[in-house]
């Protein structure tokens, strides 16, 4: 939700939004303001209606595990989602792989990998197979979580993967537990990145 400043101006001053170094940006941006132009008043009206969004979205109550850092808007569809479902319904999303690996995301993550509730999380390399219009390298995951009332004796979880017919090759899911995932990564909640089953099993070992 912060707005970004190479992205918003691109497509307006590409003079600017093309200066490697932030502070060449930050110069060119003052200039604009200095003598208000248009360009500066209208980046100041986009920079003030993220930061107000922003405060609305903190002190609402409502977004209590995902509201913290930088906001990105995918993380509040998910902690509406589980907000809205069924007590014991199910939730379905593609989200960026942030969702499991990020700290700002940890709390959350946590809330649903060490309580049984994770179904499944099978995270994706775009390659642009997925979405062409998107970066190669960026990486998103499929999550299907249930609700406090609906839980799982295992979560299926699968990394690195390119076509989704790679679920169906033999060794390339693995099952992690509740109890895994709280002693891999006990501190930040995050998922554990494995490859292999045979990963994880030497992993949990030691």
């Amino acid at each position: 939700m912060k707005l970004q400043q190479i992205e918003w101006f691109a497509e307006r001053a590409p003079n600017i939004a093309m200066q490697t170094r932030a502070a060449d940006r930050s110069a060119l941006i003052a200039v604009e303001i200095k003598h208000r132009t248009e360009l500066a008043q209208d980046y100041e009206i986009a920079a003030g209606s993220a930061e107000a969004s922003m405060r609305v979205v903190r002190e609402s109550g409502e977004y209590p595990l995902l509201s913290g850092g930088d906001i990105n808007l995918y993380s509040l569809f998910v902690e509406r989602a589980q907000a809205l479902v069924h007590e014991r319904g199910m939730i379905g999303l593609l989200t960026p792989s942030g969702i499991a690996a990020d700290k700002g995301a940890s709390e959350f993550f946590r809330s649903i990998s060490s309580t049984g509730r994770l179904d499944a999380l099978f995270d994706f390399e775009n390659k642009k197979y997925f979405f062409p219009d998107v970066r190669a390298s960026f990486k998103f995951s499929a999550l299907i979580f249930g609700a406090p009332q609906r839980q799982f004796a295992a979560s299926e979880c699968a990394f690195f993967l390119h076509r989704s017919a790679e679920l169906e090759l033999p060794g390339r899911i693995l099952s992690l537990s509740a109890e895994d995932f709280n002693r891999v990564n006990p501190n930040t909640g995050a998922a554990p990145i494995f490859r292999t089953p045979k990963d994880a099993e030497i992993t949990m070992k030691i």
